[in-house]
């Protein structure tokens, strides 16, 4: 009896103890996704989501709005120099074949003022506003409506029109509302971003939108075979009017310069750009808020990046292409020869045509580089002391002439020939004729590259000053010069006083 009830009693135990841990295991089970399907669906249900992204973008536009302006300007129209006036024409007529005319022709009503709008951000209290060089460029007179309606008059402080921005400076009685710079480098791709300006004279319009792409380049209206590099794209709605307005991230901080669209319907389509604020750029705002426009390093060559075919035939992957070496510009007295390929410059791996020019562009003139080059599949070390990009002062500087021909000239530079489509090598460039003058009456045009003025070579500006200087009043000037690809003489048979 005693064997048999033990033999009864063992079974049941465990039988007990089984069941008690089979159910102990499936509630720690059930209480554990239980807990893990709650924790899913609150993740991704998030009903609370879409009214916070509202609150933040209302915020934004709340703290941003006041920084934000809307600047116009006033331009007075000149007579081009293409168009003279008839009665001018007439005297000349008269001087020259002793006809005279009974009656003058009347003169056509003098245009008004051309008015344009745009854009701009407070980035300073003190009342230093940036915005796009293209909406204050040659203006005579720029106003700005605060986001308070209040309205100011504004002094251009200085102007870049490679990045296209500018700063105007206004005098406020109180403090105003400034948006600190960012930086653009941080943002990610798919970022949020807010655009603030005035599309078509519409002052404090808000889109919102993401950062598209980075680092776009497109060709800058502003100066030919310079183009806008590293820009943002953006989907956020801009359209004319909101140039110079600021692109912000979520932060309040201006991270872009809104600047252009792309639209075959003139406006915006999705895809509008923005100069981006990066480290080097607010270098260049601080430039500007002194007064002072940029200086960049100049190294004097064309240059393309290197492709497969390149590559194959030159014995170097990646790397600039030289195309052409600029006479007399830094590349050449460093060396540098057409066909070189440029792999590196100083400490910085040169990889496309882009790594070059940024890397030339932030180097301090005066600064000596090294500099390696692949040439005949050999690399060869040069060492180039970089030249500086003049500004737009400096140019016309010098290029003003004495005024006794009525024109003025310019060196040949890659813009200029892209511009008036040159092939003259060597010569001066005419870049501005008086309607008036012996030169226009002679037949120069705009455009024109001088190569000869009384069998005086003018191969510079400086050769061309000197043979202008030899003029007297009356003496008879004969001039060699370039259109397109044909030579022409003008003769001017006694010079004006």
């Amino acid at each position: 009896m005693q064997r048999r009830k033990y033999a009864v009693t063992i079974p049941v135990a465990w039988i007990i103890a089984i069941v008690v841990i089979v159910a102990a295991v499936a509630a720690i089970s059930y209480q554990h996704h239980g807990f893990t399907d709650r924790a899913l669906a609150a993740a991704t249900e998030r009903p609370a989501a879409p009214e916070a992204w509202q609150t933040a973008f209302i915020a934004l536009a709340e703290r941003a709005k006041p920084s934000v302006v809307n600047i116009s300007t006033e331009q007075k129209v000149k007579p081009s120099a293409d168009q003279p006036d008839i009665n001018d024409l007439l005297r000349e007529f008269q001087r020259r074949f002793g006809q005279p005319f009974p009656f003058e022709m009347p003169s056509p009503p003098e245009a008004g003022p051309r008015v344009s709008l745009g854009s701009g951000v407070i980035i300073d209290p003190h009342g230093y506003i940036l915005t796009s060089a293209h909406v204050v460029r040659d203006a005579d007179r720029v106003t700005v409506t605060l986001a308070n309606k209040e309205e100011l008059s504004a002094k251009i402080m200085a102007t870049d029109p490679q990045t296209d921005m500018a700063v105007i400076k206004v005098e406020s009685k109180t403090p105003l509302t400034a948006a600190p710079l960012g930086d653009a480098d941080r943002e990610p791709v798919g970022a949020w971003v807010m655009a603030i300006g005035s599309p078509l004279g519409l002052e404090q319009t808000v889109t919102v939108g993401v950062i598209s792409a980075k680092h776009r380049t497109f060709e800058n209206p502003n100066i030919k075979g310079r183009p806008f590099r590293e820009m943002i794209q953006t989907d956020a709605v801009i359209n004319p009017g909101n140039s110079g307005g600021p692109l912000l991230n979520l932060r309040g901080e201006i991270i872009g310069i809104n600047t252009l669209i792309v639209s075959t319907t003139g406006f915006n389509i999705g895809l509008g750009f923005a100069i981006p604020i990066t480290p080097a750029n607010a270098g260049i705002v601080n430039q500007l808020k002194s007064g002072q426009a940029p200086t960049r390093g100049q190294l004097g060559v064309y240059i393309r990046s290197v492709d497969e075919a390149i590559a194959k035939e030159y014995g170097a992957d990646k790397g600039a292409y030289v195309n052409q070496v600029i006479s007399d510009s830094p590349a050449e007295k460093a060396g540098v020869k057409d066909e070189d390929i440029i792999v590196q410059y100083g400490d910085r791996k040169i990889d496309t045509e882009e790594d070059l020019v940024q890397a030339v562009e932030q180097t301090k003139p005066g600064a000596e580089v090294p500099m390696m080059v692949v040439r005949d599949g050999k690399r060869v070390t040069l060492k180039v002391k970089v030249g500086q990009v003049k500004t737009e002062k400096e140019v016309a500087a010098a290029t003003e002439e004495t005024g006794k021909l009525g024109m003025t000239v310019a060196s040949i530079t890659p813009q200029l020939t892209e511009q008036y489509s040159i092939t003259a090598k060597e010569g001066v460039v005419v870049t501005k004729v008086d309607p008036n003058g012996d030169a226009a009456r002679a037949g120069i045009r705009v455009g024109d590259v001088i190569v000869k003025l009384n069998r005086a070579a003018t191969d510079s500006v400086a050769s061309y000053q000197a043979a202008v200087a030899k003029l007297k009043p009356g003496s008879a000037v004969v001039i060699r010069a370039w259109r397109k690809d044909q030579i022409i003489t003008f003769t001017i048979r006694s010079l004006g006083e």
